[in-house]
């Protein structure tokens, strides 16, 4: 980041004469630098929303244009095939924990394989 001629200050002199500071002292110093920096920040964060809306003005488009964005792609999933169909109807792709009525079957003696597509 470019130092304007005024900000010809040397930091590292700066830091050293901290140390004849006490502590309270230093506690203004750390106070004042923070309320600056903040000022700073955002300062630059205007200038940066001025820059960016002349940019899109020049391309036609309004900042809101530009805090759109565009639209996610959504994935589409596939369901998974079905790999079994249950007495009721009731159908299963094989994944997952078995489902109850599957497991209710089972228990009455009846195979898996009775219920395969």
């Amino acid at each position: 980041m470019a130092k304007a001629p005024q900000e010809d200050v040397n930091v590292q002199s700066i830091i050293a004469s901290l140390d004849v500071l006490s502590a309270g002292d230093l506690n203004q110093v750390i106070e004042a630098a923070m309320s600056k920096k903040a000022s700073k920040i955002d300062q630059a964060k205007r200038d940066l929303i001025a820059e960016t809306k002349a940019k899109a003005a020049e391309l036609g488009l309004s900042f809101e244009d530009l805090l759109q964005g565009t639209p996610k792609k959504t994935e589409t999933r596939v369901a998974a095939p079905i790999k079994f169909r249950f007495p009721s109807g009731a159908t299963w792709s094989g994944r997952g924990k078995n489902p109850k009525e599957l497991e209710e079957l089972i228990a009455a003696g009846r195979s898996k394989d009775e219920f395969a597509v």
